[in-house]
């Protein structure tokens, strides 16, 4: 190998973890945005799916069927003793 050839080798070996880690740099700072705007999209249509669920409850309530013959049945008998 010449001489140029080996010297390049040895500054690329010299400065291969600075190089590395500009390079990591670098490929963070493209991820980032876009995990902030994936973040933003999710927590709009949570927010949607929470506003659509409040409101489809509020229209649409459930009623529960509850026995009330065992209290009318003690009412009338506390009605007997007196």
């Amino acid at each position: 190998m010449s001489r140029e050839k080996i010297e390049a080798n040895n500054e690329r070996k010299k400065n291969y973890k600075q190089y590395n880690r500009k390079a990591k740099a670098k490929k963070l700072t493209a991820y980032i945005p876009v995990i902030i705007i994936i973040a933003i999209v999710v927590l709009f249509a949570g927010v949607g799916a929470y506003a659509g669920y409040t409101s489809y409850k509020a229209k649409n309530p459930t009623y529960d069927i509850v026995n009330m013959d065992p209290i009318t049945d003690y009412t009338s008998t506390l009605e007997k003793i007196q």
